[in-house]
């Protein structure tokens, strides 16, 4: 079974920025999955005014879709109404997942895209 885990871990939080090219700030919000003890992928996000922004996700999509929506309702549980996608090392994949026609660089609304996402539909 896969846990999908905030982690508060400053060393292990350093250390995935930098495996993922991001500069690391401790406001730099960090969703890990774990599989059996091992990490298997990490979520990047942080939180810049009134918008959470998603700056790294793995490639895989499950292990994507589940970290984004991840970050996304931590935002939401803190008031944060929107996020933007537009620093994210995998825009693609995020276009794909939650259907954005749109330009990628506008805020989009969290409880949006949280029942607008491919795997959880309009529920």
């Amino acid at each position: 079974m896969i846990e999908f885990l905030p982690s508060s871990d400053t060393s292990l939080n350093q250390a995935l920025c930098k495996q993922a090219g991001v500069a690391y700030a401790s406001s730099v919000i960090v969703y890990t999955a774990v599989e059996r003890g091992a990490q298997i992928g990490f979520g990047l996000f942080i939180v810049e005014g009134k918008v959470l922004k998603v700056l790294h996700i793995p490639d895989d999509e499950y292990l994507a879709d589940v970290l984004t929506r991840s970050g996304i309702n931590y935002a939401e549980l803190r008031g944060i109404e929107l996020v933007n996608f537009s620093q994210a090392n995998n825009i693609e994949l995020l276009k794909k997942l939650y259907s954005i026609q749109e330009d990628i660089n506008v805020d989009f609304s969290a409880e949006e895209l949280l029942h607008s996402c491919k795997n959880c539909g309009k529920s």
